[in-house]
């Protein structure tokens, strides 16, 4: 097949969307298909938050193509005519068979282009974008700070956007749309997140259950060297990695940080960059705990499971996630993982089996948790040994990928 990837994340950038566009770009041409990314140069929106490059893109047989808009055409509505030219161009020059999208405005750009160029369209669930207001592109904000609701109903809308009816109406006009066009959507997550997509209008004839991937070559137990990567050799660590946002909740960790280390001499490590760090920062200064915490900055993605390696329990603090690729690497790399309790986060881990649940946004539960499992190295093994377990029968990427192809040849079969 000829596949046409288009996206306006991908690598050098480090985050969620561009290791799935990456990934996706990697396996399915490692299957056997003509692979194309049409994304953009490294210029980010205006308005957005500049990131540092961390990812040398190297892919053998994809062809990787950034465009440079106009400065009229920088911002996340106006792109959209842009790229949709742009692809159409490239689909007919390349004989696309299908096109796969993984975020907002490329699902939009790919719909508008559906009837054009009669293309099948996959998308791949990420964000909340057709599921809250705030999160779409309607939102001339783009942001997420107050966090999302779990219900995604209208009337819960209008209460979390103050009646803004009009606003409301944009965002359930411009969802319709794209779900009338779109050919398959891929959620990676069980029946409430099925059931959020199914109550904003998709048709469940459309929906496709796979499970969150993880590169098992890359993300696996490894040596510890804790030296080379300027880490005391002494100390044990308490990691984070992820982005740095208020809805990730890296407040509670730091919270909780003063309990455990009552009981324990341990060292914080937070892996990542974001909007939110001087804020976290101001935190760790406010409660005298700067010895206690390191920042890394952000690191080369394929230096994580490395750091990974050197931690003693890995802690995921999300109110919200649909997914969380850190998650199941460092589960991957046999490390016990203590993370928020949250749906899509319960749908991989069991609590007490494969991993440790606390209830979000509470640092004396976290606080308990951390202790309970430093306190107790018996359990310690058993997880790790489970966490392995679960990830090498159900999230190996390239079983994953070899359930999207089938997949998308049957839809391209069918078109």
């Amino acid at each position: 097949m000829n596949i046409l990837l288009l996206t306006t994340q991908f690598p050098p950038f480090w985050g969620g969307v561009e290791k799935a566009c990456y990934d996706t770009a990697k396996y399915l041409s490692t299957l056997g298909d003509k692979v194309f990314v049409l994304t953009l140069s490294t210029t980010l929106f205006k308005g957005h938050s500049p990131r540092t490059p961390v990812w040398n893109v190297k892919l053998e047989n994809v062809k990787i193509y950034r465009l440079s808009p106009p400065k009229p055409f920088k911002s996340p509505v106006t792109i959209i005519p842009y790229l949709a030219f742009k692809a159409w161009k490239f689909i007919k020059r390349e004989n696309i068979d299908v096109i796969i999208t993984h975020e907002e405005i490329s699902a939009l750009t790919a719909a508008i282009l559906r009837k054009l160029v009669k293309k099948p369209i996959v998308y791949r669930a990420s964000g909340f974008a057709f599921l809250c207001p705030k999160s779409s592109i309607c939102n001339e904000k783009r942001i997420v700070e107050k966090g999302i609701c779990n219900s995604f109903s209208t009337l819960e809308c209008l209460k979390c956007l103050n009646g803004n009816i009009l606003y409301i109406l944009k965002h359930l006009l411009t969802t319709k749309f794209f779900f009338k066009q779109v050919d398959l959507v891929i959620v990676p997550g069980r029946t409430h997140y099925i059931k959020r997509f199914i109550s904003r209008g998709l048709d469940k004839r459309k929906i496709a259950l796979i499970p969150l991937w993880v590169d098992t070559n890359l993300f696996k137990p490894l040596k510890c060297e804790k030296e080379r990567l300027d880490l005391n050799k002494k100390e044990k660590i308490i990691m984070y990695v992820g982005a740095f946002q208020k809805h990730k909740g890296v407040d509670t960790l730091i919270e909780a940080a003063k309990e455990v280390l009552k009981k324990h001499d341990v060292k914080f490590v937070l892996v990542g960059d974001g909007y939110y760090k001087p804020q976290l920062s101001k935190k760790i200064a406010e409660l005298n705990l700067e010895k206690a915490f390191l920042f890394t900055g952000p690191k080369p993605y394929f230096e994580i499971p490395q750091l990974m390696n050197c931690a003693e329990i890995l802690v995921f603090t999300s109110h919200l996630e649909n997914y969380c690729f850190s998650l199941v690497e460092a589960m991957a790399c046999g490390k016990p993982v203590i993370a928020a309790l949250e749906p899509s986060v319960k749908d991989i881990i069991i609590d007490g089996v494969n991993g440790i649940l606390f209830n979000r946004g509470d640092p004396k539960d976290l606080a308990s948790k951390i202790v309970q499992l430093l306190s107790n190295e018996k359990l310690k093994r058993r997880i790790s040994k489970e966490a392995l377990k679960t990830i090498r029968g159900k999230h190996d990427a390239l079983k994953v990928f070899k359930e999207i192809r089938n997949l998308i040849k049957t839809l391209c079969s069918q078109n």
